[in-house]
Formats: C-alpha cells, structure tokens, sequence
C-alpha cells in the first residue's frame, strides 16, 4: 500500500510538472497573427479606416447614415452622417486581444447605408488579416459607391469580400 501511494504522488508531481512546462511554451509562443503570449497583448484591428463617397443615380447624396459593423468576439459598431458631396471617412475599429492559445482571426465586417428609409448594404467581408489595412494587402479602403448598383465578389489578397462599391487606388 505504501509503494502504491508513492507511485501515486509521484505520477501527480509528474503531471504537475507537465503541466507547469506546458504553460510556460505556450506563455513564451508568440508568433505571428493573433498568436499571443500569455502575459502579452496585441490590438488587433477589426475594420481598418475607411473613406468613400455615395452616390443614388449618380448623384452625391447628403445626410445618409453609413453604419459600419464588426464582429469578432463581440460585435462592434458606429456610424456617421454623409456630407454634402456624399462623403464620409471613419476611423480604424480595433480591440486589445489576450490568448493563452494561438486563435484564428476573422472578423467579419458590414457597411450599411441608411438611405431615404432603405438599407443598402455595401460591404460585407470576413478579414483574416488583423493588421491596419489587412483587408485590402496593404492599400487603404477608399471607394466611391451606387446604391443601385448590386453587390459582387471582389478578388482580394486576404479574405472574402462581396461589396457594390468600386474602389480606388
């Protein structure tokens, strides 16, 4: 009986030990994405800045209510009125984020017009690429949009982007 209770403790101590040396690789793993240490954080950006202009039969239009969505998480949202000249710019959405695991990242993203009583979505795409300007390999999200115009696949380096807006370089 007593040499069945030290292989007892001995096995938990092993286990115990395992299990501290598993916690400290993963602690120290910090790769790239959203891979994080334990006693680290990362921002990650879940809609990078974003400007364009509406237009509704080719003509600017004013005083629409553009509402950006992401989700990751939680859901994130904001909005802002169009200009005169149907402009509108918005800031990067971003959120701290802390994994004892390496996680995928995919946010998933929405722009809606508010427009004479209609909803118009605009954009709509699964990011996978956490950085300031991910969803577009680098460049800026500048376009200019028909609210008449229907929604299609646009070929984007990272990700899945359906949108009726063109954009720009």
């Amino acid at each position: 009986m007593l040499l069945q209770s030290t292989f007892l403790k001995r096995d938990n101590f092993t286990a115990g030990v395992s299990l501290i040396c598993l916690l400290v690789i993963l602690a120290g793993y910090s790769g790239s994405g959203v891979a994080m240490s334990l006693f680290s954080s990362k921002e990650v950006v879940l809609f990078s800045d974003v400007e364009g202009s509406i237009t509704y039969d080719g003509k600017p239009i004013s005083g629409a209510t553009i509402l950006r969505t992401s989700k990751w998480q939680k859901e994130n949202s904001d909005s802002v009125i169009t200009e005169n000249d149907g402009s509108f710019r918005m800031p990067a959405i971003t959120m701290s984020h802390n994994s004892l695991l390496p996680s995928q990242f995919v946010s998933h993203q929405r722009i809606t017009v508010q427009y004479q009583g209609n909803d118009f979505v605009i954009w709509s795409m699964g990011k996978i690429n956490p950085e300031l300007d991910g969803e577009l390999g680098g460049k800026k999200i500048k376009f200019t949009c028909e609210l008449k115009d229907e929604m299609e696949p646009v070929d984007v380096p990272e990700g899945l982007l359906v949108t009726a807006c063109k954009l720009q370089q």
